[in-house]
Order: structure tokens, then C-alpha cells, then sequence
């Protein structure tokens, strides 16, 4: 409205030029805001005090009593026990002081644990230097179970209280799921694969000769390429390195690798500390009667999330970076 105003020199101008899907403002709008720009420099209004709402007044000593109750919460539970919108609960908090603690999963981690890290992130960082495009090639694999009627995700959770209170919360467990293996890279995506039955190094090997490496080969394009897996027992099974060995010499980070995977390092792979969040977010926010029905919305949303599974591995190098910085201490701290 301002540019059409000071285009056309008038008011008139702005009427007859308006083209925005929406109808053209009143003659006294297009002039108040014209003599305001000129006058006091600003278009935005300025936050007005006023009173603070009746209804997040009253309801103010439910919200007191009800943290100390339910002090782990999400919002929208909180508004439902008390019979108002997300909105007042929101300023009511505020005004009482109150802020909202998100929970983080953070792994122990021993001396040797974080030298084990530190060493870690220099080799990978090395490759780097060596070569500009080395986090590009990597494909990082895992495995994860994702359960029918899995607890609620935790990302809305938080402990409401005046100080941090550094808690935690038991997370229960159901029955029927699935084991879910995936490969992303910035190359593309490989998989789900679903690993129905006890996981052996056998099965594990069955699962790179027939279904890893055929994909992994033809989204490299016959240009050379990385695998990553952690130091799980079944990665470390002998026809597992040997077959590794044999197929990607000296290009694969695990345990026996040219490069070794630190233990207890979620938060340095892009699936654990990207991925699966992302993945389960979507699935459980569907319900499911079966594992077939379970399956099914887990392929759906991996074919979705190829562009964030990308950043993520592109993310890894900030990361270890960071872990050098901080010694080797988790990067999610």
C-alpha cells in the first residue's frame, strides 16, 4: 500500500493500481498510514499494556496447584484439566513465573568414552581435508524399533517449574513392533528394510550382499562411497568385516573399520539424533491395528524424508567439531 502510494503520488493511484488478491483498502486507511510513515517513522504498532485477561486471572490458582500435581505435561493436557485454551494457559505460566523444561536423553560417558570421540572426529574431520566431498559419500546405517501403540512422543513433554528441575520420566514399553534397518546418505536413501526375526550376523550379511550394496553401487554411480554402521555385536560378526573388508577396503566406519565408531555416540550419527525422530513423529502420529498397517506407513514416510535424511549427514561435521570442542562431552548437552 506504502509503495503504491509514494509510485503513484496519491491515493487515488493506490485504488485504481491495487492488484493484490484481496480487496483495497478505505481512502482513510491508505491516508493514516501514509501521514503515521511520515510523521513517526514506524508502521508496526507497539505492544499495548492493557490489562492482563479475567480468564487467565482466574484461572491462575488452578495453573499454581496444577504444576506441582502434573508438573510433567504437555500443553494441550494441561489446557484440557482446566477448561481453557493452550493460549491463556501459555500467559497464565508467564505470569506466574513458570517456564517449560524440555527433557534430552543424554548417554553417560566415561573418560576413555570421550578420548574415543575426540580421535574420532579428528580422523573424520582429516578425511575431510583430504577430500572436500568425504561426508557426502557416506551412507550411515541402523537399526530402530518402532512399536504399535508406542508411548507418545516426548518432544511436547515438558516439566513446568520456576527452576530447572534436571528430571526424569520412565517411558513403557509395548509389545508388538517392528525392527526397522535404513541407509540415508546425501546420495539418497536405501531401504526400510524390515528385520523380522532375530538379527544374527548372518542375516545381517544377507541384508548389505542383497540389498545395501546393489542400491548403494548405482546411487554412486561407480564413484567410490563410504559405509557407517555402529559397534553392535551383529556388525562385528567375522563374515560381516570380512565381507566389508573385501568390498570396501579401507572405506568403512565401524568396528574393524579403517575408522572406529565410537561407542555410546548417538548424538554424532544423523539417524539417531535426526532421523528416527523425524521418522517416528510421523508414524505415530497415525494409528495402526497391525504390523502390516505399521509397515506400510513406515515406507511411506521414508520416501518423504530423503531431503532432511541429506542435512543431516551434511550436519555431522558441525557436530564433530563441536564434540572436539567440548572434549568429547555429548553435543546435545
Amino acid at each position: 500500500m506504502v509503495k503504491l502510494f509514494y509510485r503513484f503520488g496519491s491515493v487515488e493511484g493506490v485504488l485504481l493500481n491495487w492488484s493484490l488478491h484481496s480487496r483495497p483498502p478505505v481512502r482513510k486507511t491508505i491516508e493514516n498510514t501514509v501521514h503515521r510513515l511520515e510523521t513517526e517513522g514506524v508502521l508496526l504498532d507497539s505492544r499495548r499494556p492493557g490489562r492482563f485477561p479475567i480468564v487467565a486471572r482466574r484461572v491462575i490458582p488452578f495453573i499454581e496447584d496444577d504444576i506441582i500435581e502434573h508438573p510433567v505435561t504437555t500443553q494441550h493436557e494441561r489446557a484440557a484439566r482446566a477448561g481453557v485454551g493452550q493460549a491463556t494457559i501459555s500467559r497464565s505460566l508467564e505470569a506466574i513465573g513458570a517456564h517449560g523444561y524440555k527433557a534430552r536423553c543424554i548417554v553417560f560417558l566415561s573418560d576413555e568414552d570421550k578420548r574415543n570421540r575426540v580421535q574420532f572426529a579428528h580422523e573424520m574431520l582429516e578425511m575431510k581435508r583430504q577430500d572436500p566431498s568425504f561426508f557426502s559419500k557416506i551412507f550411515w546405517t541402523d537399526e530402530c524399533n518402532i512399536r504399535i501403540g508406542d508411548p507418545r512422543s516426548t518432544s511436547g513433554i515438558r516439566f513446568y517449574s520456576k527452576t530447572n528441575p534436571h528430571f526424569r520420566f520412565a517411558v513403557k514399553h509395548s509389545r508388538q513392533g517392528v525392527m526397522v534397518w535404513v541407509a540415508i546418505s546425501p546420495l539418497g536413501t536405501i531401504g526400510p528394510r524390515f528385520l523380522v526375526t532375530t538379527v544374527t550376523g548372518r542375516s545381517y550379511r544377507y541384508l548389505l550382499d542383497h540389498h545395501f550394496f546393489p542400491q548403494a553401487e548405482e546411487l554412486a554411480g561407480g564413484e567410490d562411497y563410504w559405509f557407517q554402521h555402529d559397534g553392535a555385536s551383529v556388525h562385528y560378526a567375522e563374515t560381516v568385516v570380512r565381507d566389508l573388508n573385501n568390498r570396501l577396503p579401507g572405506r568403512w566406519i565401524g568396528r574393524g573399520g579403517q575408522i572406529r565408531w565410537p561407542p555410546r555416540s548417538p548424538d554424532l550419527s544423523p539417524l539417531d539424533f535426526c532421523f528416527w525422530s523425524a521418522l517416528r513423529k510421523l508414524v505415530l502420529a497415525e494409528t495402526h491395528n497391525n504390523i502390516d498397517e505399521l509397515m506400510d506407513s513406515v515406507r511411506r514416510h521414508v520416501a518423504v524424508l530423503g531431503d532432511i535424511a541429506a542435512k543431516a549427514c551434511l550436519g555431522v561435521e558441525a557436530r564433530l567439531r563441536r564434540c572436539i570442542r567440548m572434549k568429547g562431552e555429548s553435543v546435545d548437552k
